[in-house]
């Protein structure tokens, strides 16, 4: 099973960990009602040049559990000299019970960074990110705080801008819902 698996999410009843499993990751959507749970092998890109950032909630429309990886070149060194696609979102529904690419094209800017808060509100999940501006030569010159929302019915990426007093706000920003509102 999964070592010292944390609480990533939960949505309509359902719990979702996150955690080490054997040479990679796992995930579990647990139904504590029908004591009920369900492993899901997510491929671990971790390896120092890529990262993933992990969500779930459940789809509007189907109301499949789903779990969205999104993979990314995180060493600034390697970004723009990597030929591969710096982002890779990648869908788990548990009706398919399959990893798949996801439908949208619509992909963040290599400069995004994913934080660590994340909440899912009516089927979209709200992730916490940081815009890492750099100048010709990769010298960080800027940062801002924005959310990145991604709707698991249509998979599509938003961005939202915060508000100026809230852009460069570090190390005391969260997010968390509280009665289905973004806080």
């Amino acid at each position: 099973m999964l070592k010292y698996p944390p609480i990533i999410g939960s949505s309509h009843g359902l719990f979702y960990l996150y955690g080490g499993y054997r040479k990679g990751c796992g995930a579990v959507i647990w139904n504590p009602s029908v004591r009920k749970a369900f492993l899901v092998v997510v491929p671990f890109v971790g390896d120092g040049i890529y990262e993933s950032v992990v969500g779930f909630g459940i789809c509007r429309d189907t109301i499949d559990p789903q779990i969205i990886q999104i993979s990314k070149i995180e060493t600034w060194s390697w970004i723009e000299s990597r030929s591969c696609m710096s982002w890779q979102v990648e869908v788990f529904t548990l009706c398919s019970r399959a990893l798949r690419s996801s439908y949208s094209s619509n992909l963040p800017r290599k400069s995004i960074h994913f934080g660590s808060y994340r909440v899912v509100i009516d089927g979209v999940l709200y992730c916490l990110a940081t815009d890492r501006i750099t100048n010709d030569r990769g010298y960080r010159i800027d940062n801002y705080n924005l959310i990145i929302s991604i709707d698991m019915t249509t998979e599509e990426l938003r961005e939202i801008n915060l508000p100026p007093i809230l852009l460069h706000c570090f190390g005391d920003l969260f997010l968390s819902e509280l009665r289905e509102s973004l806080l």
